[in-house]
């Protein structure tokens, strides 16, 4: 009986570190998502303070060029962070359960 009293209490423990970790990760990559997001405004308010100082066709177009060659730039950076970020936080929140599991397996 204390052998299963003892093993509630670990995996009780382990679901609190799973969702700790899990929570903590998902507020840190929500967070990135709201700078990302102000990032992206800012830059679309700049464009179009930067479109009403246009004086010719050709400067438009060049402006919107540079502006499109940016922000596929800034989009690769920002996928590629966001990526890297989820999978740190998937991979921790795994390690967490896959440990816990074999610790109550053992």
């Amino acid at each position: 009986m204390t052998d299963h009293i003892g093993t509630a209490k670990q995996a009780t423990k382990l679901f609190e570190n799973t969702y700790a970790t899990t929570f903590d990760g998902m507020r840190e990559y929500s967070l990135k998502v709201l700078e990302i997001a102000r990032t992206n405004a800012d830059t679309a308010f700049d464009y179009a303070q930067q479109i009403m100082s246009v004086k010719s066709p050709s400067e438009m177009m060049e402006l919107s060029t540079a502006h499109a060659r940016k922000q596929i730039e800034t989009l690769t950076a920002q996928t590629k962070e966001l990526t890297t970020l989820g999978q740190k936080v998937a991979a921790a929140s795994g390690e967490l359960h896959t440990s816990g599991s074999r610790k109550s397996v053992q």
